[in-house]
């Protein structure tokens, strides 16, 4: 459940923000500044050590992640880290770009992988190719594709 105003002692420690980051529908020269919302804060551990800073809460939008074992369905809560480093091959990230994803338009969670001849691919976990196709992204456009966070796991609410 997304709390409002959790007590400070809890940010960070047994809680984590939550943001809105699917609103944004375009993505291109006509594209705006999107300003991500911070929706409220959920509790995702009772006690122990204080959670990383870089850590938020987002809401899964689609199946393109969801390989049916993994936690990753349409409309689950996950934990993602702002990703600071490189991307790292066969990890699911969230990805902002100029390409359009089938369910989400502008962003996605796909893995990445560079092929041979440069292009970047976004792939989907979800086995169904035929809806949930590999995003190729030419050499000239990878420019345009920008690694927002990584993936870290389906959200269990406590």
């Amino acid at each position: 459940m997304i709390e409002k105003n959790p007590p400070e002692t809890a940010k960070f420690v047994t809680h984590l923000p939550v943001f809105d980051l699917l609103l944004v529908s375009e993505w291109g020269p006509n594209a705006y500044e999107h300003v991500v919302d911070e929706l409220g804060w959920v509790r995702v551990q009772d006690s122990g050590p204080p959670l990383p800073p870089r850590w938020f809460v987002s809401r899964i939008e689609g199946h393109g992640i969801d390989d049916g074992a993994n936690g990753f369905h349409d409309g689950a809560l996950a934990v993602f880290e702002f990703e600071l480093r490189g991307p790292v091959p066969g990890v699911p990230y969230l990805i902002r770009g100029s390409f359009a994803d089938p369910e989400l338009g502008a962003y996605t969670v796909r893995l990445i992988w560079r092929r041979g001849d440069g292009r970047m691919v976004l792939m989907s976990l979800n086995p169904d190719r035929s809806r949930f196709p590999d995003i190729v992204v030419d050499t000239g456009r990878a420019d345009g594709v920008r690694v927002v966070a990584r993936l870290v796991r389906p959200l269990s609410a406590t």
